[in-house]
C-alpha cells in the first residue's frame, strides 16, 4: 500500500444536522486500487462544524469551513467540509448602505438591489467588530474623524456611498468600491466599504443594464472581492503577483470550468481572468469562484447562491 485516498467531492458540502458517508480506497505507487479492507481512523479539525466515526460525517451547527482527516498507520488523506445555511431559511446577513445626500435615487435603487442580491448568497451575521476601533486601518478617507459611518458596533457589512469630483475627465470609469476596514485574520471580512461614484456619470446618466452590473460588480469589491485584504495577508493571496490559492475558490473554478487548477490569477489586484460578475469580462452572473473565495475570507456563504444578477432595480 502506497497511499489512501477519500474518494468523493473536493469539498462536501451539508447543512446543519445533514450527513455523509466518505469511502477510503488504498492506493499502489501506481495508483491502482488494491482491494483491501481499511481500519482507519478519522478526526474532524473543527468538532463544532462537523463530526466524523467510521467515515460518516455528521454536520454540525456552526457554519462554515472545516477539515476530516483519515489515517491509516502512517498514510493520511482530508477532504474539506463546508457547513452551510438551508436555502429555505432567510439570511441573516445584512448590508447597511450609508448615503451622501447628492446620491441620486437611481444608484440608490439599483444598490439596495445589489445589497439584497449579496444577502442572498452571505446567509448569516459576521462576528461583532467595534467599528470606532478600526479606523487606523480606514485608508480610504483623509479626514480625522467619521461622524456617524464609524459608530457603534457591526454584525454585517456597513457601505458608504459617495460621489466625488476626483475622476479622470471623461473616463468610462462611472464608480470604483473597495474595503475601508476589515476583521482581522484569518477570516478578514469587510466591516467598513465605499462605492464612490462619478459626478460626470451622475449627472450623464446610465443605462440600465449598465447600472446594475456596476452597482453589484462594485458591492463585490466592497465585500474583499477580488483578493481585496489591507496589511498582512492570508497565506492563500499573493497580492504582489496576482496568485490567489483559496481551496474553496479553486473548487468554484471546478464548479465553473469543470477543470481542476491549483492557483486562480487575477488581473490589476481585483479581477478573475474569467467570464463572470468579478471577471474582466462583464458577466452578469455571480459565479462559484467569487462565492468559493467569500468562504475563504471567512463569510457564511452559502454555493446555492451563485447564479444570475438583477437588471431591474427593487421598486
Amino acid at each position: 500500500m502506497s497511499s489512501i485516498s477519500i474518494l468523493g467531492p473536493d469539498v462536501v458540502t451539508l447543512s446543519p444536522g445533514e450527513t455523509s458517508v466518505l469511502e477510503l480506497i488504498a492506493l499502489d505507487a501506481r495508483g491502482r486500487q488494491l482491494d483491501t479492507a481499511l481500519q482507519a481512523s478519522w478526526k474532524v479539525e473543527i468538532p463544532a462544524r462537523a463530526s466524523v466515526q467510521d467515515g460518516r460525517i455528521a454536520a454540525g451547527e456552526q457554519l462554515g469551513h472545516t477539515w476530516v482527516f483519515a489515517a491509516v498507520a502512517d498514510l493520511q488523506d482530508s477532504v474539506a467540509v463546508w457547513v452551510q445555511k438551508p436555502e429555505h431559511e432567510p439570511s441573516a446577513f445584512r448590508i447597511t448602505l450609508l448615503w451622501d445626500e447628492e446620491v441620486p435615487a437611481w444608484w440608490r435603487e439599483a444598490l439596495t438591489t445589489a445589497a439584497r442580491r449579496w444577502e442572498q448568497v452571505i446567509r448569516d451575521t459576521l462576528p461583532s467588530a467595534d467599528v470606532a476601533t478600526l479606523t487606523d486601518y480606514c485608508e480610504m478617507y483623509d479626514a480625522p474623524t467619521l461622524g456617524h459611518i464609524v459608530e457603534g458596533v457591526e454584525h454585517g457589512v456597513r457601505i458608504h456611498v459617495t460621489v466625488s469630483d476626483a475622476f479622470p475627465p471623461a473616463t468610462y470609469v462611472e464608480a470604483v468600491g473597495g474595503v475601508c476596514m476589515h476583521r482581522g485574520l484569518p477570516q478578514p471580512t469587510t466591516v467598513l466599504g465605499k462605492i464612490t461614484l462619478n459626478r460626470f456619470w451622475v449627472d450623464a446618466g446610465m443605462r440600465p443594464h449598465r447600472l446594475s452590473h456596476v452597482a453589484h460588480h462594485e458591492m463585490g469589491h466592497t465585500l474583499g472581492l477580488v483578493g481585496l485584504v489591507q496589511g498582512h495577508q492570508p497565506p492563500w493571496l499573493q497580492a504582489d503577483v496576482g496568485e490567489y490559492r483559496g481551496h474553496l475558490a479553486l473548487y468554484g473554478h471546478l464548479l465553473d470550468e469543470g477543470r481542476t487548477v491549483r492557483v486562480l490569477s487575477y488581473l490589476d489586484g481585483m479581477h478573475w481572468s474569467l467570464r463572470e460578475l468579478m471577471g474582466t469580462t462583464p458577466s452578469y452572473r455571480i459565479g462559484n469562484v467569487s462565492v468559493g473565495s467569500l468562504m475563504d475570507f471567512g463569510y457564511p456563504a452559502a454555493w446555492y447562491g451563485a447564479g444570475e444578477v438583477s437588471t431591474t432595480p427593487s421598486p
